[in-house]
């Protein structure tokens, strides 16, 4: 996959759930990587494996650090938005607050990332944008309705969003890997997720809709 090589990709979400996967892929591609996350420690150790990689640490739920994380990273060829907050039980067990801040982490953030690091990609006349969702913004499930709502939000988001951007240069994609509980399934998921990954990343052209668990919505 040549065209990761020297890449900068920023990560998000880096030390969770399929994040050190997709930065240990990214790296073995050659991507130069910045990881993004709220925990120092997990950042640097993350960055020690993948070096020379670059740390930001960022709340998501802040609109101050969503733009201070944009900045850091500077220049960007690959947005990979994968930091996500589980958000689980009863609508009515949930503080307004709780509800707030899975909005903002699982949509709003990336929202905000993506119109601060767009306009240098499209000045470039290339670059993607990809968004880990889940099979939770395709399958509305009882006692999951906020998340849901954010992962119904998130792949709209990335369909539109491919919309606008089709024949730019810059691309779109939504993955939606599914939810396992045995722990070897669970590998070889988080693996065909990032493998999902690097291959929308790397196709120059392709169909508005793919088989899942990936929605591309439009390649440049």
């Amino acid at each position: 996959m040549k065209e990761l090589k020297n890449r900068t990709v920023l990560l998000t979400g880096a030390p969770g759930g399929i994040g050190p996967h997709l930065a240990a892929r990214l790296h073995a591609e050659g991507a130069s990587l910045v990881l993004s996350g709220r925990n120092r420690a997990e950042l640097e150790r993350l960055a020690t494996k993948f070096a020379p990689a670059r740390v930001t640490v960022a709340d998501l739920s802040r609109d101050d650090d969503v733009q201070r994380l944009a900045i850091a990273a500077g220049p960007i060829d690959i947005l990979i938005a994968n930091a996500a907050v589980p958000a689980s039980g009863e609508l009515v067990t949930f503080s307004v607050e709780e509800i707030d801040r899975a909005l903002n982490v699982n949509l709003r953030s990336v929202m905000v990332l993506a119109d601060l690091v767009l306009p240098g990609m499209l000045s470039r006349g290339t670059g993607h944008i990809v968004l880990m969702s889940s099979i939770q913004g395709k399958m509305p499930t009882a006692l999951v309705s906020v998340y849901n709502a954010t992962k119904f939000g998130l792949r709209g988001f990335g369909l539109a969003l491919g919309q606008e951007l089709r024949n730019s240069g810059v691309g779109v994609s939504v993955i939606n890997p599914t939810f396992v509980r045995d722990a070897g399934i669970a590998v070889v998921v988080l693996a065909v997720a990032s493998l999902s990954c690097l291959l929308v990343i790397n196709r120059r052209h392709v169909a508005d809709e793919a088989p899942a668990p990936i929605d591309v919505a439009v390649a440049g």
